[in-house]
């Protein structure tokens, strides 16, 4: 069986929820967090939180950074110290940019990370190991998956993956020794053998 916990999103008539992520706890405290990429044509994107009784609530709008005529922020991931605490990353293909947003709660400006970026999707942080804690990133423009340090700097980790759809998604295996992709019919697995190289 299923519900629609939220069908609208918070001060929009129309809605385009997309990416999702729990919060943390700490000062994000633990609700389910949603960004709504653009809801009508002429509404900035914005990121919502749903509590456990379904509470709908604005947790960031803030169209001076986020102009929904030249940004969408789509992929959503929380951080755990990396880069001096937690923080929510949110990837951007249409401004070729990863955003990061504070709990106070604000978009950091300019962005995180942008060169380097052309079309960022997908987000996961590394989970130690032979994979290291960096932020790992989707970009669908060069069929690949980039690696973020702590200071936004941009490396290459996969190049040319046999892919073609535009949407993509990763995720590590719970043992922290493998990393998935998916997108469009295809699903990639990629074992790393070794711990990477600090830049």
């Amino acid at each position: 069986s299923h519900d629609a916990i939220s069908t609208q999103t918070p001060a929009r008539d129309t809605g385009d929820p997309w990416g999702l992520a729990l919060g943390p706890g700490g000062p994000f405290g633990d609700d389910l967090f949603v960004v709504d990429f653009q809801g009508a044509a002429n509404q900035d994107p914005l990121v919502f939180t749903i509590d456990e009784i379904n509470n709908v609530q604005v947790y960031v709008d803030n169209g001076t950074v986020w102009d929904g005529n030249e940004t969408s922020p789509q992929y959503l991931q929380f951080s755990n110290d990396f880069a001096g605490g937690t923080h929510l990353y949110v990837s951007d293909p249409i401004a070729g940019v990863i955003w990061r947003v504070e709990a106070t709660p604000a978009v950091q400006s300019p962005p995180f990370a942008d060169v380097g970026l052309e079309v960022p999707r997908g987000l996961s942080f590394g989970p130690g190991g032979v994979f290291g804690t960096d932020l790992y990133v989707y970009d669908s423009s060069d069929r690949a998956i980039k690696t973020v340090n702590e200071s936004g700097v941009v490396s290459d980790f996969a190049t040319d993956l046999p892919l073609s759809d535009l949407k993509g998604e990763l995720e590590f295996s719970p043992a922290g020794d493998v990393l998935f992709l998916g997108s469009g019919d295809k699903l990639i697995r990629i074992e790393q053998t070794s711990a990477l190289s600090a830049e």
